[in-house]
């Protein structure tokens, strides 16, 4: 009998693995930074830290069974292959779940990252019970998971969900990684938010910015883009509105497309109260009828970094909501 499984949130940015129980338990976790390079070293790398992990556990490793991988991009869910992912460079038609299968040897099973997120949320968090919703991962990128009658609706060849490329700004829309103009991932993905915050600050040529001198010396992040708006800097408090005004355009489509219950917002980007606060605010404004916005919740996670690595797992497992 399997104790666990094993769920991996593979990021731009980062890669989080959990063993995790049927009950949600994450008895062993790991974090790292997603190696840069082509992809098969890449993967050999992930797999080198998925058999460390399984390890740290001290419980037989026959009692540790499937690993599940949400990952971004554009998928053959079918196949377990990555079609395209704009943040993970060199990235196509990737066979990660063969490769991840020969070298752990175990089953392996590759989903969207953001079908991920929701399924942990449904088994595990904010959306318990909830059988109508959207999920947006606000992380490197921006992706996507619509929940329609209790089930995640993957679309016709596996697509579904790719709510970060939909289009909210068509005049001077600003470039996204994907390689199209005026995404919402282009204004609410992290990767985005530093672009746009080097601008800025570049434009301060009176230095009033209270992270005009740290921009010089080190690298900046989107908590200090928050930090700095919630002390009061005009500058940074411009992009949060910039960025909340994005979202809140998003999920009143989101609204006027699905009607669902609940839009929930995971990932880092999601963790401002200020940022979530505002898209509360644009959101009246925005719907076609104060009807859409009744009996609606717009959640957080309540997994926090967890969900993806849950949800992960819980598909690898077998678990449903």
């Amino acid at each position: 009998m399997e104790l666990a499984g094993v769920g991996i949130d593979l990021g731009g940015t980062s890669i989080k693995m959990g063993v995790v129980t049927p009950e949600g338990e994450v008895i062993a976790r790991n974090e790292f930074a997603t190696p840069d390079g082509p992809a098969r070293p890449a993967v050999a790398e992930l797999a080198r830290q998925v058999r460390q992990l399984i390890n740290s556990t001290g419980l037989p490793a026959e009692r540790i069974g499937s690993v599940g991988v949400g990952t971004p991009g554009i998928l053959d869910p079918q196949k377990g292959i990555v079609r395209s992912a704009s943040n993970l460079v060199g990235w196509v038609d990737v066979p990660l779940g063969d490769w991840l299968a020969d070298a752990l040897g175990r089953k392996t099973k590759v989903i969207n990252d953001a079908h991920a997120a929701v399924m942990g949320e449904i088994r595990f968090g904010t959306a318990r019970g909830i059988r109508d919703l959207v999920l947006l991962t606000l992380g490197t990128g921006v992706g996507g998971a619509v929940v329609v009658a209790g089930q995640v609706v993957v679309g016709n060849r596996g697509l579904a969900g790719e709510l970060g490329h939909m289009r909210i700004e068509m005049s001077r829309p600003r470039p996204c990684g994907c390689g199209l103009f005026g995404c919402l991932e282009a204004y609410a993905g992290a990767k985005n938010i530093l672009k746009r915050m080097h601008e800025a600050l570049a434009d301060d040529i009176q230095e009033i910015s209270l992270l005009k001198e740290k921009s010089k010396t080190a690298p900046l992040t989107v908590e200090d883009l928050f930090w700095a708006a919630n002390e009061g800097d005009g500058i940074m408090l411009g992009l949060v509105d910039e960025t909340a005004l994005a979202l809140a355009a998003g999920i009143a489509n989101l609204l006027h497309a699905l009607n669902p219950k609940a839009v929930v917002l995971a990932g880092g980007v999601s963790r401002s109260p200020l940022l979530v606060e505002k898209v509360r605010e644009y959101l009246p404004d925005l719907v076609l009828n104060p009807a859409y916005l009744e009996d609606f919740r717009l959640e957080t996670s309540g997994l926090g970094p967890d969900a993806g690595l849950l949800g992960a797992a819980a598909a690898a497992m077998g678990l449903s909501g």
